[in-house]
């Protein structure tokens, strides 16, 4: 399981979320399945708001190995997951969690040598450097996120 903290402008949201993974091992499985639940608010009487828990799933299109959460201010939701394909070429996924409509939706996918045994986002809480991405397979791979993406 996985948990972290998001913090906006307007306070600190808890938000944990999880990963399961079932069924098939052999290539192209879609059966890779991530959940993350989400704190919302709905109003209740005198005006305060009452945060609930919400449950969005994402099927992958292959097994999920890697995966990290973005902690840019500028990015929420957004989450970086690799893939886990028996054979040299793997994927790296970069996805967002789109609000209004509750579902995770694809930014950016991009080939990665190997299965990535680790994903990391340059932890900027600031939002002042580069939007980079660290891969691990065979070796330590750097990617910087364009704009858009």
């Amino acid at each position: 399981f996985l948990s972290t903290d998001v913090r906006s402008g307007s306070g600190v949201a808890r938000r944990r979320g999880s990963a399961a993974w079932r069924g098939g091992r052999g290539r192209g499985s879609a059966d890779s399945i991530m959940s993350m639940p989400r704190a919302a608010t709905s109003q209740e009487r005198g005006g305060e708001a009452k945060k609930k828990e919400e449950i969005f799933t994402y099927n992958a299109p292959w097994d999920i190995y890697g995966m990290n959460w973005s902690v840019r201010p500028d990015r929420r939701f957004r989450l970086a997951i690799g893939s886990f394909i028996e054979e040299y070429s793997n994927k790296v996924q970069i996805l967002q969690l789109d609000e209004d409509k509750g579902a995770f939706k694809e930014r950016a996918t991009f080939d990665h040598p190997y299965p990535t045994t680790k994903i990391m986002w340059v932890p900027d809480k600031t939002a002042t450097h580069p939007d980079l991405l660290a891969t691990t397979g065979d070796y330590l791979r750097i990617w910087e996120v364009q704009p858009g993406a």
